[in-house]
């Protein structure tokens, strides 16, 4: 005799208390694993708003009043490309190509994008990206690939690594 066949030969009104029983259950569930962490993510969405509300507004600055200080620019893109040449040499790694910067101003920052490729070790290179990202804080990493060439000349294989590196400078009012 199967379960569903037992509960048929069940009186209906049990039936129907067994079914309002299973209903309370699954609300219950659902409370436990949507309903509780929606009402969460609402409230802690109001809070975020509250905070919001009390920011200066973010048009304060028009791009024209925006200065950057070149010096400092100048600086920590020097500081990049140092930090970036001072690994090279240490784990032996070949810089291949350091293109020209593209830099970006929105409101009240800049964003610099370099790119460069690099020639050495798969490990050498994720070693080069830790220390600029997390070790040393001059940058990060925006975008990273690696493509495995053939040299016909001495027919060897080498990595290439092309890193596009993005660092943020935020501009002051005149």
């Amino acid at each position: 005799m199967t379960a569903l066949k037992k509960i048929k030969d069940l009186p209906v009104k049990t039936q129907w208390k067994m079914l309002l029983g299973l209903i309370g259950l699954l609300y219950i569930i659902s409370y436990q694993f949507n309903i509780k962490r929606t009402i969460q993510i609402m409230s802690s969405y109001k809070q975020l708003l509250r905070v919001v509300d009390t920011l200066p507004p973010a048009s304060t600055f028009s791009k024209n009043e925006m200065q950057f200080d070149q010096e400092n620019t100048e600086k920590e893109t020097q500081s990049l490309l140092d930090s970036i040449s001072n690994f090279s040499e240490q784990k032996n790694i070949k810089v291949k190509e350091i293109s020209q910067s593209f830099s970006q101003t929105p409101d009240t920052y800049a964003i610099e994008t370099n790119k460069i490729i690099l020639e050495g070790t798969y490990q050498n290179t994720l070693e080069l990206i830790n220390d600029l990202e997390n070790e040393k804080r001059v940058a990060s990493v925006n975008s990273a690939s690696w493509d495995l060439f053939k040299d016909k000349t001495n027919n060897d294989r080498m990595l290439l690594t092309t890193l596009y590196i993005k660092h943020i400078k935020y501009g002051k009012a005149k």
